[in-house]
């Protein structure tokens, strides 16, 4: 998931397969670190999966949620 400001930033939500959250704000190809790898208990490391994905953004705040879960 990204997404993009008018002053040019970018937001990339990065989901891993052995089940870790990560949130980075980009900008001019540089990337900070808004959430490090965080452990979520609903994403399985096993095999392929459905999962519900929910962003809740409002100016510079972003919640993020997987099966209704909030991650952060």
């Amino acid at each position: 998931m990204q997404r993009a400001t008018p002053r040019r930033f970018q937001y990339r939500l990065l989901i891993s397969c052995d089940g870790f959250l990560r949130m980075e704000r980009w900008r001019a190809n540089e990337a900070a670190v808004v959430q490090d790898w965080l452990p979520s208990g609903q994403i399985r490391t096993r095999g392929p999966q459905q999962m519900r994905l929910g962003v809740w953004a409002a100016g510079s705040e972003f919640r993020i949620f997987i099966d209704d879960v909030f991650q952060f």
